[in-house]
């Protein structure tokens, strides 16, 4: 893997490859690393703090609900 920053000085980059690149899959990112440091992280939510929200009715229902969308996933277009 390689990883470079750089700070451009005109709107064309030119881009050489070590060897063992040539012939595979390569992936390019282009960002601002400036934009970056502006998003901020969310906190994440475990499961256990929406314990008990739904009642046994919804949840039966929500179940099926997400039973059917799934089964929808493996049908032939």
């Amino acid at each position: 893997m390689l990883r470079t920053a750089l700070i451009p000085n005109q709107p064309m980059v030119e881009l050489s490859l070590p060897n063992h690149y040539v012939g595979k899959k390569v992936e390019f990112l282009i960002y601002i690393s400036d934009d970056l440091e502006r998003v901020q992280t969310v906190k994440s939510n475990k499961a256990a703090q929406f314990k008990g929200i739904l009642s046994a009715d919804e949840a039966q229902s929500f179940n099926q609900y997400i039973t059917a969308a799934r089964q929808e996933w493996d049908r032939t277009i």
